[in-house]
Parts: C-alpha cells; sequence; structure tokens
C-alpha cells in the first residue's frame, strides 16, 4: 500500500510540473515516509507560493486571528474570538468584550506613509483617487488608489472578485470619497496594499 501511495506521490510531482513544485506529492511522500506519528515534518514553502497573494492573505489572516485582531470563523458561520488572549483568559470560543492591550492597538496612517509599515496591521486613510474594477482580469480585481491614481498609485486597496458580493454598493463608485482602509499591509511591485476581504475593513 505505502509504494502505491509513493508512486501517486510521484505521479503528481512529474504532472504538475507548471506548479514548479507539486505540494499535493510532496505532502503525500513525507507521510509514507514518516515512520513517527508524533514527529513534526517542516517544509520551505516554494517561490510561487511565497510570491502569492492567496498565501499572504490567508497568512496575515490567520496571523490577525492569533493576535486577537479578527475574529476565527468556524465551520456553520460563527465568528468568535480564538486567539491569543482568549486562550490566556480561557475564553477559547467565547466572544471577548473587551481587549485593552496597548500592541493590538490599531496605527492609523496616511497612504504615504504606509510604505514605511509593511508588514504591520494598520489603517490607512486617504481619497479614493482612482477605482477600478476589472472582471476581465486573473481575479477579477478592484482597485482602490488612495491620494494618488493609477499609474502614480502611493497605495492601493484590493477586492478580489470572489469577496465583490459581499459590498452593498460596487466599490469602484467610490471615487471621490475619503476613506479608511484597515488590515495588514503587503507590497505588490513596490506599491504598499491591503488585501480586502470584508466591507468592515472600509470605514467611509
Amino acid at each position: 500500500m505505502a509504494s502505491w501511495y509513493r508512486r501517486l506521490a510521484d505521479a503528481w510531482s512529474r504532472n504538475m510540473p507548471e506548479l514548479q513544485a507539486a505540494l499535493a506529492g510532496t505532502f503525500l511522500r513525507a507521510w509514507v515516509d514518516n515512520r513517527n506519528p508524533n514527529g513534526t515534518i517542516q517544509f520551505d514553502a516554494p517561490p510561487h507560493l511565497r510570491a502569492c497573494n492567496a498565501v499572504l492573505e490567508v497568512q496575515a489572516s490567520r496571523r490577525d486571528v492569533f493576535l486577537t485582531t479578527e475574529r476565527a470563523r468556524f465551520s456553520g458561520g460563527s465568528n468568535n474570538w480564538a486567539g491569543v488572549l482568549p486562550r490566556i483568559q480561557g475564553l477559547f470560543g467565547a466572544v471577548l468584550l473587551a481587549i485593552s492591550c496597548p500592541a493590538l492597538a490599531e496605527v492609523q496612517l496616511t497612504a504615504v506613509q504606509a510604505k514605511s509599515h509593511v508588514g504591520e496591521k494598520a489603517k490607512v486613510c486617504g481619497t479614493v483617487a482612482s477605482a477600478k474594477y476589472l472582471p476581465r482580469s486573473k481575479g477579477m480585481p478592484t482597485f482602490l488608489n488612495l491620494d494618488k491614481p493609477f499609474p502614480d498609485q502611493i497605495f492601493t486597496a484590493v477586492i478580489w472578485g470572489h469577496d465583490r458580493p459581499r459590498f452593498p454598493t460596487p466599490p469602484e463608485s467610490w471615487g471621490g470619497s475619503i476613506i479608511c482602509v484597515s488590515g495588514f499591509i503587503t507590497s505588490y511591485r513596490d506599491v504598499p496594499e491591503i488585501i480586502v476581504n470584508h466591507p468592515s475593513q472600509i470605514s467611509r
């Protein structure tokens, strides 16, 4: 049985060269070869995943859940605090009514300041200088550029197509509006950005 699974892992790796490193095959091979059921197996993420916005978005979300700045999403649709503070206080799975931790205070920045805070969670405020929905592009993104329009943008809020239905009004209609965008600041082509998954991340 183990040899069959190993052949399956090798087939995955051969048939998906475009992934550079087929994770399905890598994980399956490690599982077959692992003789310690309590052991920990670590992998270096391949370059195509380290540079993937979707992966960075998930990492940012998991970080926010752990730091108790974002609720965890559980199966069944419930959203509860499940980060480090509820664990310390014995409140895992319960709603945390008050958090008084200076380290978790959200920093408010201007669009031009965001570049100096890549890798941090913050609220970035500014005027929507240009807004564009690209339904024919990969991921169907909506770009909201604050204070300076494309192609000279200095900060961008990105809303992927699968999250657009959550917004009651088309985000690209906010041109000229003053908004604040909350989230984890990443960088794409040297321009800071925040991936917006939910309307609650944007205040107007």
